[in-house]
């Protein structure tokens, strides 16, 4: 399956000016990178997708800009988590169902998330920031790691 690619919130284009597709588990990166970032609750036809990372709250984000510990660390390593675990077990339900009705699957073994192979949480160098290093597999086999950097104005993903 493709999807329209997104850098930054934005289309990214060609150089005919067409929108660029993303497939595979470049496809699974994304839809990934898109979950963790995207406030959970905004959707009001999803309230499920979505992180509390980026989350704003009422006097503030419930993440960004404080002071960080190792319980706090530990929380913002929890919400990966649960975040992963919930795309992962959304895909096996659609899979599921997919097969029950005797349709072809809707995803390429490249998009699956097959394993969650590693979550690891630290505390950056500056007290305001949190590092969280993110190994998974692919349906194909492929190993991917990326990196999220939680700091005092923003999140960020960065793929290693």
């Amino acid at each position: 399956m493709k999807n329209l690619q997104i850098s930054k919130g934005d289309f990214v284009l060609n150089k005919n000016r067409h929108v660029k597709l993303v497939k595979s588990t470049d496809k699974l990166i994304q839809d990934l990178t898109l979950f963790l970032l995207e406030p959970l609750g905004i959707g009001y036809t999803t309230p499920g997708f979505g992180s509390t990372l980026n989350h704003m709250e009422s006097g503030g984000s419930r993440f960004i800009g404080r002071w960080m510990n190792q319980a706090f660390v530990s929380e913002i390593q929890s919400e990966v988590d649960r975040v992963l675990n919930l795309y992962q077990q959304t895909q096996i339900e659609k899979i599921k169902a997919a097969s029950m009705r005797g349709f072809l699957n809707h995803y390429t073994k490249g998009e699956i998330l097959n394993s969650i192979d590693a979550i690891q949480a630290t505390m950056g160098q500056i007290p305001t920031t949190v590092l969280v290093n993110i190994r998974i597999s692919t349906g194909i086999g492929k190993s991917v790691t990326f990196l999220i950097e939680n700091n005092e104005t923003q999140t960020q993903i960065v793929i290693v």
